[in-house]
C-alpha cells in the first residue's frame, strides 16, 4: 500500500498516521494525554483511532507550533 493512500476504508490507522506525521505512537498518544492535541478520533465500533486527510493536516500545524 502506498503510505500516502488512506487504507480502504478511508482512514489512515494510528501507525499510518503517526510515520506521516514523523512522529512515534507513543508521542502522539503522550501529547493527546497532557492535552498538547485534542481528542483522537476513534472508530465506534472498535475504539481503535483512525485518521482522514484532514485530521493529518490539522496535526500537522499543531505539531509544528
Amino acid at each position: 500500500m502506498n503510505k500516502r493512500t488512506p487504507s480502504a476504508n478511508g482512514y489512515l490507522t494510528m501507525k499510518e498516521a503517526c510515520r506521516r506525521l514523523g512522529i512515534s505512537p507513543r508521542t502522539l498518544l503522550r501529547k493527546e494525554k497532557s492535552g498538547d492535541i485534542p481528542p483522537l478520533p476513534r472508530d465506534p465500533q472498535n475504539g481503535y483511532r483512525r485518521f482522514t486527510e484532514e485530521d493529518i493536516l490539522r496535526l500537522q500545524l499543531i505539531l509544528s507550533s
